[in-house]
């Protein structure tokens, strides 16, 4: 069940994930929007654009190289700039470090821990040891992890708080984790959860859990191991919803704020435009009117046109020169603001993109804690499945066993009691983790019909199969229609030493071979559970054979039948037969064997279903 609800967590992560592209798109319209406004104020101002571009502030700085910053670094510590050396070392590290270059940072790291030292500067050598670590356990190497983790915990645990302590003293455990001393990371993990867990951090607290359900499992103490992957589990779960309803508060508010700022933006320009239609017109309204006042008194008096004149040539000239300091004052107010304003919307994108980054790195962790729970599902599942030293005493047997997936949704089973065996071979509904789920229910409640209620006989283990699975899963009251294919044989040793063989199937068929051929038994018509039908109880036929000692029944699921090559044409019925009459002789060893090699062969496709198929004969 932890499995589950880690998934549906993965789902509401995608959700918060979305709500931030929402607000990304806002932000990129509005970066558009204002790129149009600009386009519109360079068309009316091109007469002006020498002048212009002197005054247009540079709005970005370009990024330096790690190499670049490196050489600053060493210029700077030649002058004796000891501090800003080693400001400058701790970003070429950076940088080195996000361009992949891993052994140039941690060169350059060292170097600054150097400086760092030199200063006395704490804060610094805490900063610079753990950068160190992290680089070391990158590259596996746990051990330089080890110490240079542990420096970084003597300083802070003079400096910082209890809880930067407690996840100091993790990383430690983990560094011990990666050189596989598992006893001393478990010690390690219980003093820091102790801080943890007197800070009421949850986050710690799920750390720590998820680090001693990995060193228990590791250590092969699968019960402590389960305890703390389940407390990790719930912890995570509530973490996780909190985070959810945090990002989704977050994304609201920005999407609404960069609504805001589209509106504002958009008023603006449309300002902008307006004014200076109106100064543009005003001007040739004055014009008009000196020309008029102009032709009149060149009329009434010719005397003083010469003086008229110059006066005019003046007031046009001034009139001129007013009105280009006013456009460029004006266009270098608005340019600077618009600017200003798309600096801040650029750095919050940038903000915006590395809390991405960092929910990305999140989902990446929890999508490796998901597959190492799968994993440890696995192990599960496999410590359920019967033994061949249970059925070596009766018969020699070999299974064909593959998952689509890590964990299956097919199930085998066996049980014995005196001269009698049952086996069983089961698909359930889906394959993976909710497969998984329903073939260890199936497991279970085998055990429960057959080991505890001694019920042997074929048709009766499918009837009660049948009403548990519809109980168990609640189907008479909601639409769930998880439920299993299965066939399931009886073999009874006679007297005589032959064996009477009883088989009953839930839409799977039975084969055996006697006396040099093989036969097919179908298996009825329905499956077991579902919904839409009464509590009554279906009814299943029961077929019986005898065979001779050393001949074979072959139980199988319709994964290896439904498997498809390149062309999507089926494995099919008859190519299974077909081979298993062609090997009628090998052992069920070499047989399984041969059939998985043919199989691997005949595949093109990615596998369609989980495949089981178990040869046994009887001795």
């Amino acid at each position: 069940m932890p499995m589950v609800l880690e998934l549906r967590s993965g789902q509401k992560k995608e959700k918060a994930l979305s709500l931030l592209s929402r607000l990304n798109d806002k932000i990129c319209l509005t970066s558009q929007l204002a790129s149009a406004g600009d386009m519109k104020i360079n068309s009316i101002c091109f007469l002006f654009f020498l002048s212009f571009i002197l005054f247009v502030p540079v709005t970005t700085t370009a990024q330096m190289a790690g190499s670049d910053l490196e050489k600053q670094a060493i210029q700077e510590a030649e002058k004796g700039n000891q501090t800003i050396a080693l400001d400058l070392y701790s970003k070429a590290g950076y940088a080195y470090w996000s361009g992949g270059n891993i052994e140039k940072a941690i060169q350059v790291f060292g170097e600054g821990l150097r400086y760092a030292a030199e200063l006395n500067n704490r804060n610094a050598l805490i900063t610079l040891n753990n950068n160190l670590a992290l680089l070391y356990t990158g590259k596996e190497d746990y051990q330089n992890a080890l110490r240079f983790f542990q420096k970084a915990y003597e300083l802070i645990r003079q400096l910082r708080t209890n809880r930067e302590q407690a996840e100091a003293l993790m990383n430690i455990a983990s560094a011990h984790e990666g050189l596989k001393d598992y006893e001393q990371a478990t010690k390690i993990v219980q003093e820091a959860m102790r801080i943890a867990q007197e800070e009421q951090d949850l986050r710690l607290m799920r750390k720590g859990y998820g680090l001693l359900a990995s060193c228990y499992e590791k250590l092969g103490k699968s019960d402590q191991a389960f305890q703390y992957f389940e407390q990790f589990s719930a912890l995570d779960r509530q973490i996780k919803a909190e985070e959810y309803q945090s990002i989704r508060k977050e994304a609201d508010t920005k999407v609404a704020i960069a609504e805001q700022e589209l509106s504002k933006t958009a008023g603006r320009l449309k300002e902008t435009s307006d004014s200076l239609e109106v100064v543009a017109r005003l001007a040739q309204l004055q014009k008009m009117e000196i020309e008029l006042r102009t032709s009149q008194l060149r009329e009434k008096e010719a005397q003083l046109k010469y003086e008229r004149y110059i006066r005019r040539t003046m007031f046009a000239g001034a009139a001129g020169i007013f009105l280009f300091l006013l456009l460029v004052s004006v266009m270098l107010i608005l340019k600077v603001r618009d600017n200003k304003r798309l600096r801040e919307q650029k750095r919050k994108i940038e903000e915006q993109n590395l809390q991405i980054q960092k929910q990305n790195e999140l989902l990446d962790l929890q999508n490796r804690n998901i597959k190492d729970s799968i994993h440890y599902a696995n192990t599960i599942q496999k410590a359920i499945l019967p033994s061949e030293d249970e059925i070596s005493e009766i018969s020699s047997s070999a299974v064909l066993y593959l998952p689509k997936d890590i964990v299956s949704g097919d199930f085998y089973w066996f049980s014995r009691r005196g001269n009698e065996a049952v086996f069983a071979v089961a698909d359930c509904t889906g394959h993976g983790v909710p497969g998984a789920f329903m073939s260890m229910i199936g497991s279970m409640l085998l055990n429960e019909i057959v080991n505890e209620q001694n019920i042997m006989d074929p048709e009766k283990i499918l009837q009660e199969l049948d009403q548990r699975l519809f109980y168990a899963l609640r189907q008479e009251t909601s639409e769930n229609t998880d439920g299993m294919d299965i066939a399931i044989l009886k073999a009874d040793l006679s007297d005589n030493r032959t064996w009477n063989i009883s088989f009953a199937g839930a839409k799977r068929p039975m084969m055996y071979c006697s006396d040099g051929l093989y036969h097919i038994i179908e298996g009825d018509k329905n499956s077991l559970g579902g919904f839409g039908r009464k509590s009554e109880k279906k009814t299943f036929t029961s077929h019986h054979v005898v065979i001779q000692p050393n001949d074979e029944f072959v139980l199988y699921t319709d994964g290896i039948t439904d498997q498809p090559d390149k062309n999507r044409k089926r494995f099919g019925l008859q190519r299974f037969q077909d081979f298993l009459a062609g090997h009628i002789n090998m052992p069920p060893e070499e047989k399984i064997a041969q059939l998985r090699d043919e199989l691997k062969q005949f595949t093109a496709e990615p596998q369609r279903d989980d495949i089981t198929v178990w040869i046994v004969k009887l001795r």
